[in-house]
């Protein structure tokens, strides 16, 4: 397994630095993930996803904004939404 999470030659192969940051780098994919896993349930709760009154337009909006979120969630600003 090593062959393939780690560089070729590791550790003489990268610079000390590298356990670090990788660590780093890793808990923040992690945090990345469940942050857009919660953000995308709140949506959903927000449209009335799981709703028994909730209507085939609000299941087409989710699924347009479930993919909007994917795009702003890449962007450095959030734009701002009146009402919101």
């Amino acid at each position: 397994s090593q062959r393939v999470l780690l560089p070729q030659g590791f550790p003489d192969s990268v610079s000390p630095d590298y356990a670090p940051y990788q660590c780093w780098d890793s808990l923040q994919a992690l945090c990345s993930s469940l942050a857009g896993s919660l953000s995308t349930r709140a949506v959903l709760e927000a449209v009335g996803v799981g709703d028994g009154a909730a209507t085939v337009s609000g299941a087409a909006l989710t699924w347009l904004l479930r993919g909007a979120q994917g795009m702003l969630g890449n962007s450095r600003e959030f734009p701002k939404f009146p009402g919101i």
